[in-house]
Parts: C-alpha cells; sequence; structure tokens
C-alpha cells in the first residue's frame, strides 16, 4: 500500500514518518501489552502519519478518514483509555470475570490493556488491534467510548489490502470514496455519480 500511496498520493506520503527502530517499537510494546508480529511488521514500514500544525492544505489520510498513530501517539492513547474506563458496575458483579474468559473479538464493554491502537478519527475514537488470544487474535476494531462492537476485519494485513484494493480502483470503501485532490489522499461520501460501474462496497 505504500508504493500506490508514494505514487498517488504524494502529499498523504510525506505526512508519514520513517519507520521507528526496532527499540522504538520495542519500548512501545512494553508501555502497552504484547504485540503481534504484524502490528510489529506495519510499524516497521513506517512511522504514523504527522500533520502540520498550521496548514492550509488538507494533507490527507492513507486509511479512511483515520490518521495513522506514530508511536508516542499508540502509547498515550492506550495510557489515557486505561484511565478513562467505561464503569462496567451495571452489568452485575460477575462482568469482570466474563471479560477476563472472553476470546478475542468478544466485546467488553470498556476498554482492555490488551488493546493496542493504531489509527484515530480525531475526536477521540481510533482503531486498535484485539491481543487477547483466541480464532480472531489479532482482529481489527473499532473503539467508540465504549468497546461495543466485533471484529472489522480479522487481520491488520487484511484491513490494508481492503484500503488498498479501494484506493488503486478506487471502489467504494464503507461508504466512502478515495479521492486525489492536490496530491492529497481524501476520503469523501460515497453518492451515485462517485461510484464507478459495478462498484459494491468492500466487506
Amino acid at each position: 500500500m505504500w508504493p500506490s500511496c508514494r505514487k498517488l498520493a504524494p502529499v498523504t506520503a510525506a505526512s508519514i514518518a520513517p519507520p521507528p527502530s526496532r527499540e522504538a517499537r520495542q519500548e512501545a510494546e512494553q508501555a502497552t501489552t504484547l504485540w503481534t508480529e504484524e502490528l510489529h511488521e506495519f510499524f516497521s514500514l513506517q512511522g504514523g502519519q504527522v500533520f502540520p500544525v498550521r496548514s492550509d492544505q488538507w494533507v490527507g489520510t492513507v486509511l479512511p478518514d483515520r490518521g495513522l498513530l506514530t508511536l508516542e501517539g499508540l502509547i498515550y492513547r492506550h495510557r489515557a483509555a486505561r484511565e478513562m474506563r467505561a464503569n462496567t458496575d451495571d452489568l452485575g458483579p460477575e462482568w469482570p470475570e466474563v471479560v477476563h474468559t472472553q476470546e478475542a473479538g468478544g466485546t467488553a464493554e470498556t476498554f482492555l490493556d490488551a488493546y493496542v491502537p493504531f489509527a484515530e478519527d480525531g475526536a477521540g475514537d481510533f482503531e486498535y488491534i484485539d491481543t487477547r488470544p483466541g480464532k480472531h487474535h489479532g482482529c481489527v476494531r473499532y473503539f467508540m467510548a465504549i468497546d461495543g462492537g466485533g471484529p472489522i476485519f480479522d487481520s491488520l494485513a487484511s484491513y490494508v489490502a481492503a484500503v488498498h484494493h479501494s484506493v488503486e480502483s478506487p471502489y467504494d470503501y464503507n461508504g466512502l470514496i478515495p479521492t486525489r485532490i492536490d496530491g492529497a489522499l481524501l476520503w469523501e461520501v460515497a453518492d451515485a455519480s462517485h461510484l464507478p460501474a459495478g462498484s459494491q462496497p468492500i466487506d
């Protein structure tokens, strides 16, 4: 996906930081939780997006309306989410044990240490990797105030592949069309005029 971004959206590509060192990735892992191999590989290829503080030009985003977190942003988002966990007392005294026995993909209704954020929408919500064991170990999920949704993709690789396919096509991705404006990759709400013949949302 990264070569395609450099070719098709150089302004967006220029906002992507270089890959952090192995030592930096290990420090981020130690500050959060045990990472998946895919997550290590993901951050060996890029270092997140660095957005200009003041700019008249929007640099866009590689992921659909999600900015890639830097390692510093990842650690901050993980720490902040831990400190602001949703209260689950109303779910009963047995709920912590229920969560303890859940596998990856199970809804905990609150943030867990085993979640590793990697992209955010700018409003405090983020996409993360569920590192808990089980069939869906390493799946991609979306955190919006509470942990209320199942896996979006079973792996980070399949998520990146779906976005790559959308950018190259360009096909609708969950109601958003990848649009290149002045070298930036922007994601616009799809309508009939945007969709290529036979276009379908990517599952």
